[in-house]
């Protein structure tokens, strides 16, 4: 369940920036980088620094790969629910 991006919308190809922000779970995720690279056969892609925000707690950066016109919301909710998991099995939270 990701809520709306606190940016706002264009229409069309979208390209994430940085200081974007997503909200996932209660949890906010915050867009700290985006690098452009170029694959093997020269297509654009970008590797994205988001930090994860849970109340108090800032995490280290997290990075993941993207398509240059690939929605990010799909690889933000993964490292979300990846942190969430990993989180609440260290705390004995059963789920």
């Amino acid at each position: 369940m990701l809520a709306e991006s606190r940016q706002p919308k264009k229409e069309g190809s979208r390209v994430v920036r940085e200081g974007e922000t997503f909200e996932v779970e209660k949890i906010i995720v915050k867009v700290v980088e985006v690098a452009p690279h170029f694959d093997a056969f020269g297509s654009p892609s970008y590797m994205v620094g988001i930090r994860l925000i849970d109340g108090a707690f800032q995490s280290d950066v997290f990075h993941f790969w993207m398509k240059k016109r690939e929605d990010p919301r799909p690889h933000v909710e993964k490292v979300v629910h990846q942190y969430l998991h990993t989180h609440r099995s260290i705390l004995g939270i059963k789920t």
